[in-house]
């Protein structure tokens, strides 16, 4: 081959028709001529509707074998599944892990949410409880008499003296036990 056939190739792959399916070539009427203009559009009027249904045949055929190449290429994914179906499982297995494993996540961060709002909870009270918690009294060397705890009662005037000693008395009685 001589580089003058080179171009002759080209022209003829290009000049080549695309690939159509052949469309009959329908006449513009009937074809009656013998009549009266009636007849003829009447006969006429029939040409057209039967073309009409010929086009409305031809369009659900096509739908049909659009329908018929749908199922086929369908069928094609299905069979390419089947053949990879171990990956497929094991992708969805590793795939529930993950989800399973981000669920966990997910809860141990809301378990751990809640507990620091808790521990803010519980400062907030802790210090709310010490602003009216007694101040402490440093612990003295000596230990209170009754002598101290009588003087103290004599003090108030709202006891009586029968409240006083009775109060007294069971202190004593206390201190005893205690020193036993």
């Amino acid at each position: 081959m001589n580089e003058d056939d080179k171009p002759q190739l080209r022209r003829r792959a290009v000049a080549r028709p695309a690939a159509s399916l052949p469309m009959p070539a329908m006449p513009s009427s009937s074809g009656a001529w013998l009549g009266s203009r009636t007849n003829i559009l009447r006969k006429d009027a029939a040409y057209v509707h039967a073309h009409a249904e010929l086009l409305a045949a031809k369009s659900k055929q096509t739908a049909a074998m659009r329908d018929l190449i749908d199922a086929r290429v369908g069928l094609a994914g299905a069979l390419a599944r089947m053949a990879s179906i171990d990956e497929i499982i094991s992708h969805e297995h590793s795939r529930g892990r993950l989800e399973r494993a981000h669920q966990l996540r997910l809860v141990d961060l809301e378990h751990q949410r809640a507990e620091a709002l808790a521990e803010v909870a519980l400062a907030a009270a802790r210090a709310q409880l010490g602003d009216y918690a007694p101040t402490a009294r440093p612990a003295s060397s000596r230990s209170v008499s009754i002598e101290d705890v009588e003087a103290v009662a004599q003090g108030m005037p709202e006891l009586r003296p029968e409240t006083i000693r009775t109060l007294l008395n069971a202190l004593s009685g206390y201190l005893a036990e205690k020193r036993k």
